[in-house]
């Protein structure tokens, strides 16, 4: 199956994800370059992956959050980890696409750090937080938002 374009992503099988677990840093950072980057778009991004690393074939975009968090980050964390119960995931990767540089602003800090915060009292385990920005991605390390 040829990729495709949703959401100004591009697509990949569930089969071409299978074949291609991500197991460490470097294949999340190609993969979410694959599907998301460069960023063309505001966009928080959501993609699971079960228990040997397999991305799972779900994909959960939220276009329209505020620039700063307040009580969404928990709103967020419940409404992720309902698809990771239903898809037996086992993290999530989150990917902040925005349309700036590659360097987080106090927002992104912001909501890096309040959706870490409301993820850890879910229970719920984050692989990664990326940002997809207009030249690429990259890794949003913990110690760039907490």
């Amino acid at each position: 199956m040829a990729a495709a374009s949703v959401y100004g992503m591009t697509t990949i099988t569930a089969a071409e994800a299978a074949l291609n677990p991500l197991t460490d840093d470097e294949s999340v950072l190609t993969r979410v370059s694959a599907l998301i980057g460069p960023a063309r778009n505001r966009c928080l991004w959501f993609l699971f992956v079960d228990p040997d690393g397999t991305q799972l074939p779900v994909v959960l975009p939220i276009d329209d959050y505020p620039p700063e968090p307040g009580i969404e980050a928990p709103i967020m964390a419940e409404a992720v980890g309902e698809p990771m119960s239903a898809h037996d995931a086992a993290a999530v990767i989150v990917v902040w696409e925005r349309v700036e540089g590659a360097d987080a602003s106090a927002g992104d800090r912001a909501w890096a750090s309040a959706l870490a915060t409301a993820f850890a009292h879910a229970d719920l385990a984050v692989r990664g937080q990326l940002i997809c920005h207009r030249a690429g991605v990259r890794w949003f390390a913990p110690d760039d938002y907490l």
